[in-house]
């Protein structure tokens, strides 16, 4: 047989494998076109099979067909996997963007207004809170650059209603706290402590007109709130005071008290000298006169200066010479004498 060559050429286009084969002896071209179906499987053109098939060389070599029946399966492969590929990149976009939830959620913070937000300054400020709500006293959040010091959504033991802390004196009453009245400091009706002022309360409100205010009587403050001071008024036991009058010779009240009988001469002593220029122990008593009345004057008006304090119960034997009992202050006598009852009890000088 005559020298015969093949010649084969295999063009690609678009997953297809397009195969020509030119016979020198013959002058003719055979061509086939394999590539993956609509189905995916394989297409042979039967007259090109036909074709290839005869052009077998005698020697058993491979033929243009067989040849590109295997580069068309390789171009079949690799269509298909360029076709896996790009569905399998496909399907991974989608579902990298599935699954990120926060791809479009409004993000509080970002300085971008999104979504629900009131407000969004990028953090607090002034006028937004740090959850992108509008910042307002009451809310429930505290805003410091809005000058809250703390927000209990009203007022609470430790927050005032305005969203500072409760401080007595702040200018803010606040009950649950405790307080009655702020006036921001003592006033005529707030004490300190930011109480209604009242004497007895153990707080001295000077502003109030309070000298002192020991909850109660003592021995310095009286229980009107007042110093204590003999001759006030105010009878202070607790000061060892039993009487609060100016006291006089017949009703004597040294020192804003009335002594114990338990010394008389001394208690005697003691209520002529408060009221008298002229003092002195005598019999069964002490005498008292101012000048000119000498000691011995005891007769004359009631009215006039001189006074006999009893220091024993006597029946007239004493100085006076009337009878009296301890404590009592007699008067001169009227007439004079020492007729018994001529000498009138005008008062007494001790506490028996």
């Amino acid at each position: 047989m005559g020298e015969h060559r093949n010649s084969v050429a295999a063009l690609a286009l678009g997953g297809l494998v397009v195969l020509s084969a030119a016979c020198s002896d013959g002058g003719g071209m055979v061509a086939g076109t394999f590539g993956p179906s609509l189905g995916g499987s394989t297409g042979t053109d039967p007259e090109t099979t036909g074709a290839s098939n005869t052009s077998q060389s005698a020697s058993g070599g491979t033929s243009a067909g067989d040849t590109s029946a295997g580069e068309a399966s390789a171009g079949e492969t690799s269509a298909a996997e360029t076709s896996a590929g790009e569905e399998g990149s496909t399907s991974s976009a989608e579902t990298s963007t599935t699954d990120d939830p926060t791809s479009d959620s409004p993000l509080c913070g970002n300085g971008t207004l999104e979504g629900d937000e009131a407000c969004d300054d990028a953090g607090e400020s002034a006028s937004c809170n740090d959850d992108c709500t509008v910042a307002m006293c009451g809310d429930g959040v505290v805003n410091s650059t809005a000058g809250e010091t703390c927000d209990d959504q009203g007022g609470s033991e430790s927050c005032d209603a305005d969203c500072t802390a409760a401080t007595c004196g702040d200018g803010t009453v606040n009950a649950l706290a405790g307080e009655t009245c702020d006036d921001g400091g003592e006033s005529a009706t707030c004490d300190v402590d930011c109480t209604a002022v009242e004497c007895g309360d153990a707080v001295a409100n000077l502003t109030a007109g309070e000298a002192c205010d020991d909850g109660g009587e003592s021995a310095t403050c009286d229980a009107d709130c007042t110093d204590v001071v003999c001759g006030d008024g105010t009878i202070n036991e607790a000061a060892g005071e039993n009487c609060e009058e100016e006291g006089s010779a017949d009703s004597p009240c040294p020192n804003c008290a009335v002594p114990a009988c338990d010394d008389p001469v001394a208690a005697a002593m003691t209520a002529c000298q408060a009221y008298w220029t002229n003092c002195a122990a005598v019999d069964g008593g002490v005498v008292g006169w101012d000048p000119p009345d000498s000691q011995g004057s005891n007769c004359g008006p009631t009215g006039d200066p001189w006074r006999f304090y009893c220091t024993e119960d006597n029946t007239g034997d004493n100085y006076n010479c009337s009878a009296c009992s301890v404590g009592q202050i007699l008067g001169p006598h009227s007439p004079c004498g020492c007729t018994a009852g001529s000498s009138p009890v005008v008062g007494s000088f001790c506490a028996l």
